[in-house]
């Protein structure tokens, strides 16, 4: 089976994270904004190096590869904004992330699409998110509905929950690397900056610009 999403309350904490609240609009748009940037910039830190073929090499039947865990990525992270989205119009809502099922189906793209057309992927989801995360104002930030585990949660929260799932990929990626022997000596410099592209069949090093 590939990741599940089932929530100790240790996971919770990881994946909500501090709660931004108290602090000027502007302020916490930043610390969310560089929660998101932090978290992402992990992420493709773990897979710098990574040819295509490896992306794509499961550790076994029913698992993951590395090419799933980030094709179902900007899925996730496409449905969870249109519930914070949801909120922030409309307060006591209830917030559920994707399903199994729905994560699955999510990440089969990774056995279709090119590891490039999976980061152009990403970094358009996260666009989205960025450009939501500008144009919300204070007030909506703390708009509040519910989560069966985290209880009372805000637009912010919800937000904040985006890299956190992230972050809990990354160390994903980072076990299955392991677990397939793959090398991670020089991943801080495989995707270090927005100007590097992808090279043909060689290591997948690069990243695209948002549309």
């Amino acid at each position: 089976m590939g990741p599940t999403d089932t929530l100790t309350s240790a996971a919770v904490k990881r994946r909500w994270g501090r709660r931004v609240t108290g602090t000027r609009a502007d302020d916490r748009k930043e610390e969310i904004r560089r929660r998101l940037e932090k978290a992402r910039t992990r992420l493709f830190e773990a897979i710098g190096g990574l040819t295509e073929e490896q992306m794509r090499r499961r550790p076994g039947p029913g698992r993951w590869s590395v090419a799933e865990v980030m094709a179902h990525l900007p899925v996730w992270e496409r449905q969870v904004l249109r519930q914070a989205d949801s909120l922030r119009q409309v307060a006591g809502l209830t917030v559920d992330f994707p399903s199994q099922v729905e994560r699955e189906e999510a990440a089969g793209r990774g056995r279709r699409l090119p590891p490039p057309g999976i980061v152009h992927d990403l970094v358009a989801a996260r666009y989205e998110t960025l450009t939501f995360l500008e144009r919300v104002t204070a007030r909506e930030l703390d708009r509040r509905g519910l989560h069966q585990e985290e209880g009372d949660i805000t637009v912010a929260s919800v937000l904040t929950a985006v890299a956190g799932y992230e972050e809990e990929q990354v160390v994903r990626i980072q076990q299955l690397r392991e677990e397939l022997d793959l090398p991670v000596g020089e991943v801080g410099s495989a995707l270090s900056t927005r100007q590097s592209k992808p090279s043909g069949r060689t290591a997948f090093t690069g990243m695209v610009n948002p549309p």
